[in-house]
């Protein structure tokens, strides 16, 4: 798991540049990009923004126009966020409180055991948004710094990402769909590691359920059809 962290804005830095916090099941180590972590030191307090995603965040480069840092290549899915944390720094000592909180409405469907799977399996539901964090950029309503979100889009096909043995698939529950107890078909499109080939096998799953919000839903994977 990695949470990167942002000091001031974009504009501040534009070669990227970042802390990286990596847990490894028991404790954290940090990387932080050249010269940033002695930049930091030398301050007394700032303002920082922490982004947490489960798969690939992406690269990340500099708009000179917007003055935004932009994501590519990432992954879709849940993530979590803070923003405008104030910090402090007290010889040579970072000091802040990261309180990672969920970033919109997000459902959850977890498939077990298919983590070796990752990038062949695909899932997609009529209510269900494609979302990824994609940058952090200035808040066009007040002198702040925030990350961005893209959506791609409902029904739209969402890659699961390894998640602790499995594959985790994530999106933004269509606001309609929340709290209703309904049929959902709910797909996960095995596409042997190809987009759009003939020998996809499609496995539909329909489920009678009150879906609700930061819930996630497990399944084991189903017969093909």
């Amino acid at each position: 798991d990695k949470i990167y962290v942002f000091f001031g804005k974009p504009e501040d830095h534009t070669t990227p540049a970042y802390l990286t916090l990596t847990f490894d099941g028991s404790s954290w180590t940090e990387a932080w990009t050249a010269g940033l972590e002695a930049e930091i030191a030398s301050t007394a307090s700032g303002t920082l923004h922490a982004v947490y995603t489960p798969g690939k965040l992406g690269t990340m480069s500099y708009s000179t126009y917007l003055k935004t840092y932009q994501f590519f290549d990432g992954d879709a899915g849940w993530y979590l966020k803070c923003e405008n944390v104030s910090y402090t720094v007290s010889e040579g000592v970072l000091a802040a409180t990261l309180n990672m909180a969920s970033s919109g409405d997000f459902v959850q469907f977890y498939l077990e055991g298919q983590a070796v799977n990752a990038g062949k399996l695909q899932f997609s539901g009529d209510k269900i948004l494609k979302v990824k964090v994609s940058g952090l950029i200035p808040d066009p309503y007040d002198n702040k710094t925030i990350f961005s979100q893209a959506n791609y889009g409902y029904g739209n096909a969402i890659n699961g990402v390894a998640y602790k043995g499995g594959l985790m698939f994530s999106g933004i529950l269509k606001s309609d769909a929340r709290g209703i107890e309904t049929s959902h078909t709910l797909k996960i499109t095995d596409t042997k590691g190809t987009n759009d080939t003939a020998d996809d096998v499609v496995y539909a799953i329909t489920a009678t359920k009150k879906m609700k919000v930061n819930e996630v839903w497990r399944c084991f994977r189903a017969s093909g059809s």
